[in-house]
């Protein structure tokens, strides 16, 4: 299914229910708001986890259609496996429960990369990564920067992308 814009948040709701009953039966959907954001080229999605709202961002599956089920499904493992803004231990676990269901469904919305479920498409190509040698967090920028470790305070390692 190719997403076709203006998205409504009907549409956004009838697809978040559909993919749930697919993947994640055990997690009824229905306490989420779903609302259309504005702007943000860079985000794909947000959850907001104290008012059960979900925003999806527009402009960025204008330029990325096909990754608007993965989105979806990303935000809900905030609410129905983590219950936290952060992708921790938790949250890779709802990655792996996902994409062993995936097997089993021939519609195919799980990407196959763990780092590619985490992380929206940047809208300009990052040149830099940043990678915490103690707890694998990772963090992309455009510019050369020092940068520390949300979790562990750490200085991050830099790795040149080639692009």
């Amino acid at each position: 299914m190719k997403l076709v814009f203006p998205c409504e948040e009907n549409h956004l709701k009838y697809e978040l229910h559909r993919l749930c009953e697919m993947f994640v039966p055990e997690y009824d959907p229905s306490e989420l708001n779903v609302r259309v954001g504005k702007g943000k080229y860079s985000y794909a999605a947000l959850a907001f986890l104290d008012t059960k709202e979900l925003v999806i961002y527009p402009a960025y599956h204008y330029r990325h259609p096909d990754d608007l089920k993965s989105t979806l499904l990303h935000e809900v493992g905030h609410f129905a496996y983590c219950d936290d803004p952060d992708h921790g231990p938790g949250f890779k676990m709802y990655y792996d429960l996902l994409s062993e269901r995936q097997k089993e469904i021939d519609e195919e919305v799980v990407p196959s990369s763990y780092k590619d479920f985490l992380y929206a498409r940047p809208v300009r190509a990052n040149r830099y990564e940043y990678i915490c040698s103690f707890c694998d967090e990772i963090f992309f920028r455009k510019k050369r920067v020092s940068l520390k470790c949300s979790k562990c305070h750490l200085e991050m390692d830099e790795k040149a992308i080639v692009s």
